[in-house]
C-alpha cells in the first residue's frame, strides 16, 4: 500500500490514473486539475483498492470525474469550485460525503449546483451520495470496532460479527484470495458464511456497509 501524489505537475489539467495498491492518491497539488479519471483494470474484481478520499478543494476548475471501482471511497471535497459545470460518475462506491460550500443549496440543486450532474453506477452495490460542509472519516473507525470475522482461523464456516441495531446496514461481503483476486460475493446469510469449498490459505473478507467498509484477514484451514 502507498500514496501517490503530483507535487510537480501544477499545469496538468486531465488525468487518466489506473492501479489498484493505492491507499491514498494525492491531487491537492495539481490545482490546474480539471479532469480525472481513476479506474483499476488490473484484475476483475479489484475491491482492494483503499482509497477512501479525493480532494480537489485547491483545484477550482475541476469539472469532470470518472470514478470507477474504489469501494472504500467516502470522501469527495468538492470546496471552492468555480467550474460553470461539475461531472461526476461515480461506480462502485459506498455511503459518500461531498464537502461543498453550501450543502443546503446543492442537496435542492441551486446555483451554481444546479449545473452539477452526479451519475451513479454500482457494480456490486449502488453507491450514495450526500453533501456537507464538513465531511468526516470518523465513520472508519466506528465500522472497523463494531464488525469482525468468527471464528479466525475457521474450517467450514464464518460469521460476520456485528449488533444489528446500530443503525448500519450489512451489505455484502466479498471474498478475495491473497493476491487480491476476487474470489466470489455473499449478500446473504452473513451469520453462516459457507468456506469448506474454499482451499486452505489466507483471505480477505472485504465487509461492505452502507456507512464504511473493512477488510479482514481470515485462515481457512
Amino acid at each position: 500500500m502507498n500514496t501517490v501524489s503530483f507535487p510537480n505537475l501544477p499545469n496538468l489539467k486531465k488525468l487518466y490514473f489506473d492501479t489498484a495498491i493505492v491507499t491514498t492518491l494525492d491531487v491537492t497539488a495539481l490545482s490546474a486539475l480539471e479532469e480525472l479519471e481513476i479506474d483499476d483494470t488490473a484484475t476483475d474484481m479489484p475491491i482492494y483498492c483503499q482509497i477512501r478520499e479525493l480532494d480537489f478543494s485547491n483545484s477550482t476548475n475541476f469539472k469532470s470525474g470518472h470514478i470507477f471501482r474504489l469501494p472504500y471511497l467516502e470522501l469527495i471535497n468538492m470546496r471552492n469550485n468555480t467550474a460553470d459545470t461539475v461531472s461526476f460518475v461515480i461506480n462502485w462506491g459506498g455511503n459518500i460525503c461531498i464537502e461543498v460550500d453550501d450543502p443546503i443549496d446543492a442537496t435542492n440543486g441551486l446555483p451554481p449546483y444546479d449545473t452539477w450532474s452526479i451519475t451513479l453506477d454500482g457494480i456490486v452495490d449502488y453507491p450514495n451520495y450526500y453533501f456537507s460542509d464538513k465531511c468526516t472519516l470518523s465513520t472508519e473507525t466506528f465500522i472497523q470496532n463494531n464488525f469482525k470475522i468468527y471464528p479466525n482461523p475457521a474450517q467450514e464456516y464464518v460469521s460476520v460479527e456485528y449488533d444489528e441495531n446500530i443503525g448500519v446496514q450489512l451489505r455484502s461481503v466479498q471474498i478475495l484470495d491473497s493476491s487480491g483476486k476476487w474470489v466470489r460475493s455473499v449478500k446473504e446469510n452473513f451469520h453462516q458464511i459457507t468456506i469448506s469449498d474454499l482451499s486452505s490459505g489466507v483471505y480477505l473478507f472485504v465487509i461492505q456497509t452502507d456507512k464504511g467498509n473493512k477488510t479482514e484477514k481470515v485462515v481457512v484451514k
